[in-house]
């Protein structure tokens, strides 16, 4: 095997990743431009929060379509605006109750996807 490879012309072989060439530049393959597309949209895109995921963690107090049946309060129809501000209020309040630890795991965007969520069911 050794020989063989020895035996063919250097200029021959494929390039396993050939540094002299600028990828870059030397655009003109369109395989190329594709590649350098799909390679910038996957490392750049970030995926908006599932408002409706992160609410199931509130259907069990508040209802699976934000109407309480119980004394907790009903969220559905409320603004999204007013339901940030509760749950940003709950987040920041060194109380330990069971609202106080739910608002804490969730960061701002995850909190206004809960909110626009629950802002868009019927009251």
């Amino acid at each position: 095997m050794k020989e063989l490879l020895n035996s063919q012309p250097r200029n021959s072989r494929i390039p396993v990743f050939n540094t002299t060439n600028n990828f870059v530049s030397n655009m003109e393959n369109p395989m190329k431009k594709i590649l350098l597309l799909s390679i910038l949209l996957c490392s750049t895109a970030q995926a908006e929060p599932n408002g409706r995921l992160l609410a199931s963690q509130c259907f069990q107090c508040h209802g699976f379509n934000g109407r309480s049946k119980g004394e907790i309060d009903s969220i559905a129809g409320k603004s999204a605006k007013d339901l940030y501000g509760d749950l940003k209020d709950f987040q920041t309040n060194p109380k330990n109750d069971i609202m106080n630890k739910q608002a804490r795991i969730y960061s701002d965007a995850e909190l206004w996807a809960i909110a626009d969520y629950f802002s868009t069911l019927p009251y």
